[in-house]
C-alpha cells in the first residue's frame, strides 16, 4: 500500500505533459544502436542461459553508475530493479551480480566503446551553434588515476604507479568537448600507461575542424609528428625540459610580447641523430598569472588561430578538470569496488558510460544551453527518475527538470576557499623552454633534407 506522501508526490510529478525519462532514452537509444552492438543476434548456451543481452548489460551499467548505494552489490541490486521496471526482458533477470559482471567482461570494454560510439553523433546535431567555439571544435585532453581495492590480484594488474605505499590504481585518459563537457572518448589501463600513447589511439574518433588541447605532459616529438601526419591540430602546454630551435633570428627577450607567435624547431639530439627531419610548429607566449604559459601549436597561420583565439582556447581547457571531478566527486566514483582486474576494468568502464549518457541527457533536452548544465542538479534528477521507475510512476516533468539543472548565474565575489586551503596540492607551472639558435650542422641538415624530398 503506497503511503499518503509518496501519492502526494505521484500527484507532484506527474503534472505536465512534457517528455518523460523513457521517451528521451528511447530517442538515445534507437533501434540501430542496439543493433551495432549485437542486440537480436543468437547468443551462446552460456550467455542465452544467462539470460543477459548487451541492451540489458548497457541499461544496468548506467544505473549502476548512477546509483548513490556505497557497496556494488546494493548498486547491481537497484539497477536490476530499475531496468526490470524501464524495460521489461522477457524473463527474469538474473540476481547474482558476479554473473551479471561474467558476462559484461565476455563483451569487455569494447561493448561500452561501441555505444558511445554510436550516441555520440547524437551530440552535434543537438548543441547546434555550441558545437565550435572561434570556429574550432575544442577538445581538451588530460589523464587522471583512479584508486582500486589492495587485492593481491589488482596489485600484479595494475601494480604500484604513483608514490611510495600508493595501493592499485587504474589509469584514465579521457577527451573532453569543451563547450558541451560531453566526455567524447577515453582509455583506460593500469596506472602506469602512456596518456600520449592513449591520445594518438583516440585520434580517429575525432570529427573536423577539432583541436586537441592538453598540458604539458602531452609533449613529444612522435606524438606531434604522428598527429601533424594525421592532419589533428593541436595547442599543448611546453615546460622547460624541452628546448627549441629558431632559424636566423635573434631570440626576442619578451616573448609573451610578440604579436602573433614565432615559428621554432622542435628537433631533440636523439632525433637529429637519426638524421630525422624536425617538426616545424609555432611558439604562442601568454601572459598568465604569476608566470608565463607557453604553448606549442601546428596551427602555423596566426590567421586561422590569432594569439587572442589561442588564449580563449587554452583556459577553456579547465573544462577537462571538471569532468573528472564529476567523475570522482559528484558522482563519487574516485575509487572503484572490484576485487579482481577483470571487473575493475568493467566497472571503470560502465561509470564513465554513465558519466557520458548523464551529460547527453542534458545536451539532448537543452541543445545549446548544455553549455550551462550542472553534473550535480543533474544527477538528482537522474536519481529521481530512477526513483519514479522503481514506484511505477509516470513522471512527465523529467525533461523540465533537467533543463532547470543549470549552474549559478551570480557573479562570484571572491575566489572559493577550497581553493586556498594549506593542505591542496599546488603543482609549480611549467618553466619557460629553453630557447637556441640554429647552428651551422643544423641548417646543413635541413639542406640534405630539403634535397632527399625533392629526389624522392
Amino acid at each position: 500500500m503506497m503511503s499518503k506522501a509518496m501519492e502526494g508526490r505521484r500527484h507532484r510529478i506527474s503534472v505536465g505533459n512534457r517528455r518523460s525519462w523513457r521517451q528521451i532514452l528511447s530517442r538515445l537509444f534507437r533501434p540501430h544502436v542496439w543493433s551495432a552492438v549485437g542486440e537480436g543476434e543468437i547468443r551462446d548456451g552460456n550467455q542465452a542461459r544467462a539470460g543477459w543481452t548487451p541492451k540489458y548489460l548497457i541499461l544496468m551499467g548506467i544505473c549502476i553508475g548512477w546509483s548513490v548505494k556505497r557497496q556494488l552489490t546494493a548498486r547491481f541490486d537497484e539497477a536490476r530493479t530499475t531496468v526490470c521496471m524501464l524495460e521489461p526482458p522477457n524473463g527474469p533477470l538474473p540476481k547474482s551480480y558476479q554473473g551479471f559482471f561474467k558476462q559484461l567482461g565476455r563483451f569487455d570494454v569494447p561493448l561500452v566503446h561501441s555505444v558511445m560510439e554510436q550516441l555520440r553523433q547524437e551530440a552535434p546535431r543537438s548543441v547546434q551553434g555550441a558545437w565550435f567555439l572561434h570556429n574550432w571544435v575544442p577538445f581538451a585532453v588530460d589523464g587522471s588515476r583512479v584508486e582500486a581495492p589492495r587485492t593481491a590480484a589488482n596489485e600484479e594488474y595494475m601494480g604500484c604507479a604513483g608514490r611510495s605505499g600508493t595501493g592499485p590504481q587504474m589509469w584514465v585518459t579521457m577527451i573532453t568537448h569543451l563547450p558541451s563537457g560531453l566526455p567524447w572518448d577515453w582509455r583506460q589501463g593500469p596506472g602506469g600507461s602512456s596518456e600520449r600513447a592513449h591520445l594518438l589511439d583516440m585520434l580517429g574518433s575525432l570529427p573536423e575542424r577539432s583541436l586537441i588541447i592538453g598540458d604539458a605532459g602531452f609533449v613529444s616529438y612522435e606524438g606531434m609528428l604522428e598527429m601533424e601526419q594525421a592532419g589533428q591540430p593541436f595547442l599543448i602546454r611546453v615546460g622547460g625540459n624541452f628546448t627549441l630551435l629558431l632559424d636566423g633570428q635573434p631570440i626576442p627577450s619578451r616573448l609573451e610580447r610578440t604579436r602573433h607567435g614565432i615559428l621554432v624547431y622542435l628537433w631533440p639530439d636523439r632525433i637529429y641523430r637519426k638524421k630525422l627531419a624536425p617538426l616545424v610548429v609555432r611558439l604562442i607566449v601568454l601572459k598568465g598569472k604569476g608566470a608565463e604559459v607557453y604553448l606549442l601549436t601546428n596551427v602555423r597561420s596566426s590567421t586561422e588561430l590569432p594569439k587572442w583565439m589561442a588564449f580563449e582556447l587554452y583556459r577553456a581547457r579547465w573544462g577537462i578538470e571538471v569532468t573528472y571531478r564529476s567523475l570522482k566527486q559528484t558522482m563519487d566514483r574516485r575509487r572503484l569496488l572490484s576485487k579482481s582486474p577483470a571487473n575493475a576494468n568493467m566497472e571503470l568502464a560502465i561509470y564513465i558510460l554513465a558519466l557520458f549518457l548523464l551529460v547527453l541527457h542534458g545536451i539532448v533536452v537543452m541543445g545549446p544551453q548544455c553549455v550551462r548544465l550542472s553534473i550535480a542538479a543533474a544527477l538528482a534528477v537522474m536519481h529521481t527518475a530512477m526513483e519514479a521507475v522503481r514506484w511505477d510512476f509516470d513522471w512527465r516533468d523529467f525533461t523540465t527538470e533537467l533543463a532547470r539543472a543549470t549552474r549559478d548565474k551570480y557573479n562570484r565575489a571572491q575566489n572559493k576557499r577550497a581553493r586556498d586551503w594549506p593542505h591542496k596540492k599546488k603543482e609549480r607551472p611549467p618553466g619557460p623552454p629553453k630557447l637556441r639558435r640554429l647552428t651551422a650542422e643544423h641548417r646543413k641538415r635541413l639542406r640534405e633534407l630539403a634535397c632527399e624530398t625533392k629526389t624522392g
